[in-house]
């Protein structure tokens, strides 16, 4: 699993097998408010590899974020994720996320692309649609 740590902003891990991406909690609050700067969001995109489907053996298994009972665990303090859905309203797209609320966020393969994407796109709407 790779490993970035982004100097004030926080944590992320990428998984190389599945693309799979872990934001800890101060990392998704900057990505959903917009303050997420440059190499952290290259960071994020590229986790984008069109040649794995999403339908492929491990992509809600990632090795380490797995326990015994196949359920995903957060790397932090190893409770059991739970699945938290995104609100197209608000964030611009529609999916799953399995969620540490104490600790962070797991993207499957993509997810953290188009969220990030849709909130870019949410953003650029908004300044051009001021008078």
């Amino acid at each position: 699993m790779a490993h970035e740590v982004f100097a004030s902003q926080g944590q992320m891990w990428k998984c190389t097998g599945c693309t799979g991406m872990w934001l800890d909690a101060a990392m998704m609050k900057l990505l959903t408010s917009a303050d997420l700067e440059g190499p952290a969001r290259d960071f994020i995109r590229s986790t984008r590899r069109p040649e794995v489907k999403s339908e492929s053996a491990g992509y809600r298994q990632p090795a380490r974020l797995a326990n015994s009972a196949g359920g995903l665990t957060c790397p932090e303090c190893e409770a059991q994720l739970t699945m938290s859905r995104t609100n197209k309203h608000q964030h611009g797209v529609d999916f799953y996320l399995d969620v540490c609320e104490a600790h962070g966020v797991w993207f499957d393969k993509d997810e953290a692309v188009f969220l990030l994407t849709a909130l870019e796109l949410k953003r650029l709407a908004a300044m051009m649609n001021r008078p």
